[in-house]
């Protein structure tokens, strides 16, 4: 007995030994200050709450630090500079990228344009589709002075394309700054807007004479505190005016009959050129929000008559319809699981559905033409199909190609022309004008066709897989057409899981490169999204939120067992409010990942809603109900880390400019990982100081922070190109 307990501490000696030995990461340290809190009878230890002060000189040192190390971890992989290049080099096998297509109603064409040579898109127009392609506006113009490297992230062209909206950002900053751009003088007016947020907040919506917009005004934007986005207003700007002087048409301090929550978002949506109707709706981070109407020759004529139109309850899906005589086309989820077309008539009060729901599709889109409406939708969010809907007579409209996702827009309602995109995994999206007399498709595109060999074996198989409690999660696979099922892939796996927003199929060569590289990219169309309608948004969020991470464990788990690959071969990662999917997935089973990477994570929720404002507490939970409050603790990964416990490698990232998630709720996260973690695994963490929410603001930095992100993943998943060198690392540190 004495011996095996003497060899017994012998193994445990020589194999301490050997994992510090192997333990070659030493991170930056900061000191923790304990916060103990009570939430409703559960005690929480918050240990690293000084990581919230970002204006504390030690805080900053250790990001800093922290960026450094990680920069120099990365940089001594192998490979990863030529990863880097190949990311670069086969997403611009077009000679140029176009964006934010947008077609008035007289057949003008706007859009953004990247030559693949260029860093930043510029704006471009066209006089129809074979127009002449004409230059006219390239944001290194705006501002030269400041030396801010602006970038275009909106656009919005008057009905009439007179004039256009061009919102302008810098550093990942996201809200903006507006100019007007005269199209006819082709000049830029000398007003400048600012305190908005255009990208994110609906942006602008003109008037039907043209001669001025709807926009959602932030009084306290800069502010940069707990109240930067509240008491919001909706404002009517007009050609030529001053700026500063605002025409409030709609806010809580303006309207207070209509007892509005000073936390939501007023948008006014002036639907079409012929509208007889102004809407109003109480955006938040939901689906279905409080909305009104008013007779639209009230506008510029002092208060409005705001009238009621939707309860939240109503399930009136977010702010999109259509507007024809009195008669509003929405989607709604009232009574339903999934959502269904309905028209409302204003004046007479009375409800018709058009387009009963299904069990197994969920509408995406709709449009009016003068033969029908039109219709797309999506079967577990991968599954693309077109219905036409004439005569009270439904039927299927053949699509010219398989598509994983499905987009429609119009000319004119008048028209028989519509725009119908299809978007899939492994095939580039595609426009094509429907005539929907004929019912013919004529491709119309305007960005050319790229060459991907490298593409042309993959396949993808859409299959479902059993959760934790059997319910079926669609799982999407894409891999070369030879791979060997021998547990050895290394597999990349993302997902979300939240706002009821669905992982559709979309064709990135950035995605593909993965699989390009030998590896096997994987969607886990995880509870909280809306692939599956909105039941499948609600088994996924507030209390339910650890369906969410589950879902992703069981498709793991799936691929592990069915031979894809293994726990010491698998990759997970996601970004924003996914943080709380690779969060809990990580804490909760450590044992099955071997990387998990989170851009820009949620990592702490629980302290959201105390330290920032908006209404992201309406999808997760508040703290002032109790029950919700223990969800959020439950769903929080920065809580759920627990000592002396073997971690997988980790590389979180947060942008220093990120307006949305703070760049503190992953910095806790890391500060405690790096302390709890027992593994020789390492757990990184890098720091964009010029970025905000997301990957960087010019494209050459999304494909720098994407081969970071790669190349971590391959080095841990054990890809014989990405290793690490660890004496060109340990140099590096010495010096």
């Amino acid at each position: 007995m004495r011996k095996v307990f003497i060899y017994a501490i012998t193994i445990f000696i020589i194999y301490g030994i050997k994992k510090n030995k192997e333990n070659i990461f030493q991170y930056p340290k900061i000191s923790k200050v304990d916060s103990i809190n009570n939430y409703w009878g559960k005690v929480v230890n918050d240990s690293y709450r000084n990581l919230e002060n970002s204006k504390d000189s030690v805080v900053q040192n250790w990001y800093n630090k922290q960026g450094l190390y990680t920069e120099n971890v990365i940089n001594n992989i192998s490979n990863r500079d030529s990863l880097a290049s190949f990311l670069s080099n086969i997403d611009n096998r077009r000679s140029f990228h176009i964006g934010s297509l947008i077609i008035t109603e007289n057949d003008f064409y706007f859009y953004l344009k990247i030559k693949k040579d260029e860093k930043r898109r510029k704006l471009y127009f066209k006089k129809g589709f074979d127009g002449e392609e004409i230059l006219l506006f390239d944001p290194t113009d705006f501002k030269p002075e400041t030396k801010n490297d602006y970038v275009i992230n909106y656009i919005n062209p008057s009905r009439n394309a007179a004039y256009i909206v061009i919102s302008l950002t810098y550093e990942g900053r996201e809200y903006s700054e507006a100019i007007i751009y005269d199209v006819k003088t082709k000049k830029v007016l000398p007003q400048v807007i600012d305190h908005c947020w255009l990208d994110s907040f609906y942006g602008v919506d003109w008037l039907a004479d043209n001669t001025g917009f709807t926009y959602l005004h932030f009084p306290n934007l800069y502010d940069k505190g707990k109240k930067s986005k509240s008491n919001t207003e909706a404002v009517l700007y007009k050609i030529g005016q001053d700026p500063k002087k605002l025409n409030v048409i709609l806010s809580a301090k303006n309207n207070p009959k209509l007892k509005l929550d000073t936390i939501n978002y007023p948008i006014v949506d002036i639907k079409s050129s012929s509208s007889k109707y102004l809407f109003a709706y109480m955006v938040n981070v939901g689906n279905y929000f409080d909305s009104y109407y008013a007779d639209i020759d009230e506008l510029g004529k002092g208060k409005i008559n705001w009238k009621p139109l939707f309860k939240k309850e109503d399930k009136s899906y977010k702010t999109n319809g259509i507007i024809i005589g009195d008669s509003l086309y929405y989607r709604t989820a009232q009574n339903a699981s999934n959502l269904k077309i309905n028209v409302l008539n204003l004046v007479t009060k009375t409800t018709t559905t058009l387009v009963e729901e299904s069990e197994t599709e969920v509408i995406k889109d709709f449009e009016i033409s003068k033969d029908g409406l039109f219709y797309g939708t999506l079967r577990n969010g991968v599954q693309a199909k077109l219905y036409k809907v004439g005569n009270e007579v439904k039927s299927e409209i053949k699509l010219p190609r398989a598509s994983g996702s499905i987009g429609i827009t119009s000319y004119d309602r008048n028209s028989n022309k519509l725009i119908v995109s299809l978007n899939g995994w492994v095939n580039s999206s595609q426009r094509f004008e429907y005539n929907t007399t004929t019912n013919d498709f004529k491709l119309k595109d305007l960005k050319p066709k790229g060459k991907y060999p490298e593409f042309e074996d993959f396949v993808v198989k859409e299959i479902e897989v059993p959760s934790h409690d059997g319910v079926l999660v669609p799982l999407s696979i894409i891999h070369h057409k030879d791979i060997e099922l021998n547990g050895k892939n290394p597999v990349f796996m993302d997902g979300y899981g939240a706002y009821g927003d669905d992982m559709s199929p979309y064709f990135s060569p950035v995605t593909l490169a993965w699989v390009a590289k030998g590896g096997i990219y994987c969607t886990a169309h995880v509870r909280g999204g809306g692939e599956k309608g909105d039941a499948w948004h609600k088994a996924g969020m507030k209390t339910t939120k650890p369906n969410t991470w589950k879902d992703l464990i069981a498709c793991m788990e799936y691929l592990v067992d069915n031979g894809y690959t293994s726990k010491e071969h698998n990759a997970i990662w996601s970004s924003s409010a996914g943080g709380i999917l690779v969060g809990r997935a990580m804490t909760e089973r450590p044992d099955l990942f071997k990387v998990v990477i989170s851009e820009a994570g949620k990592m702490n929720p629980l302290r959201s809603e105390e330290s920032s404002n908006g209404t992201n507490f309406k999808e997760y939970g508040t703290i002032k109900d109790s029950i919700e409050c223990l969800g959020l603790i439950e769903m929080d990964s920065y809580l759920n880390i627990k000592d002396k416990t073997d971690y997988p490698a980790t590389l979180v990232t947060a942008g220093m400019n990120d307006p949305r998630v703070a760049p503190w709720q992953s910095g806790k996260f890391v500060a405690r990982l790096q302390e709890a973690n027992t593994s020789n695994n390492p757990i990184l963490f890098a720091i964009y100081k010029d970025s905000g929410h997301g990957s960087g603001t010019t494209i050459e930095q999304v494909y720098q922070e994407w081969a970071n992100v790669y190349a971590f993943a391959f080095w841990q998943t054990g890809h014989p190109d990405f290793k690490l060198d660890e004496k060109a690392l340990k140099k590096t540190k010495d010096k």
